[in-house]
């Protein structure tokens, strides 16, 4: 039921991060897909003082050199790509806007069957990756 949260969730727009203490209570395998879907952030340690949380909150909340937070939400991706090129899907903290095309490809990598995706949350450090399938090569003979 967790992917249905984390779907819910970009579907609005939010983030979701985890930091958690209670190492044989938490159920973060469970929880997982809530910060990967959303670009949150995924912190767990044996105490809220730890250096491992202070230091993440201080990277999470760093400024630019004008003192704005590096960071930006709710982002939308689309792809348009030639005919001979189609879309397989995408990977990394996306969900689909599940919009179909001739551009879309059947064969689905990551979160396919789109041309569009939500990306919640972004960083310096966030990372997409696209698949894309070959079709309707054109070949010419000389």
């Amino acid at each position: 039921h967790y992917e249905a949260l984390a779907n819910r969730a970009c579907a609005n727009g939010h983030i979701i991060d985890i930091y958690a203490c209670a190492l044989d209570q938490t159920g973060l395998l469970e929880m997982k897909c809530c910060p990967n879907y959303t670009g949150g952030y995924m912190v767990m340690a044996d105490s809220f003082n730890t250096s491992l949380f202070k230091q993440t909150f201080q990277r999470v909340f760093t400024k630019d050199v004008q003192g704005s937070f590096k960071m930006a939400f709710n982002a939308t991706l689309e792809v348009k790509t030639s005919r001979e090129i189609k879309v397989s899907g995408a990977i990394g903290p996306c969900v689909s806007l599940h919009a179909k095309g001739p551009c879309v490809s059947e064969n689905e990598i990551g979160t396919g069957g789109t041309s569009q995706w939500k990306i919640c949350g972004l960083d310096p450090s966030t990372t997409l990756a696209l698949y894309f399938e070959v079709v309707n090569q054109v070949h010419t003979h000389t």
